[in-house]
């Protein structure tokens, strides 16, 4: 599970999502920044949607030991169900990752528009601590 991209995918999608829906990133608005952690999901999800689907393979009862490891799984998928089987969820995935992060990097853009600009390396720290636990939270809870 360490291994997935999400993470990278969700943070480059982001940033290629601004562009996208700002014309000016640095003045984007608390909407454009709902609008571009929307479209970001499309891009986790095209990374993510394999790695579950293989993930959910191996879990499910009826599969339990048919695989030995998790490359087997997939070469198996792509023999009988080709790219279209190791793509099986995009969609759930994409709405559910829709939702999160637009919900996510909105809510980072509007709590930073609702402070002051730190001054020194601690109050920047302690401010983007206290944005990231609160808009994940507010995402948490629309996921």
């Amino acid at each position: 599970a360490c291994l997935r991209p999400q993470a990278l995918c969700m943070y480059v999608g982001y940033e290629w999502s601004k562009k996208v829906v700002s014309r000016d990133v640095e003045a984007m608005t608390s909407a454009e920044a709902f609008g571009a952690g929307w479209l970001t999901a499309y891009a986790e999800s095209a990374c993510v949607t394999p790695f579950e689907t293989v993930k959910v393979r191996m879990q499910t009862k009826e599969n339990m030991g048919r695989y030995s490891s998790s490359i087997r799984c997939m070469r198996e998928i792509l023999r009988t169900e080709g790219l279209k089987g190791l793509y099986a969820g995009f969609w759930p995935t994409c709405l559910r990752n829709n939702v999160f992060n637009s919900c996510y990097f909105g809510s980072i853009h509007w709590c930073k528009q609702q402070l002051t600009t730190p001054q020194t390396f601690t109050e920047q720290a302690t401010q983007n601590i206290g944005v990231g636990v609160v808009a994940g939270l507010v995402a948490t809870a629309f996921k």
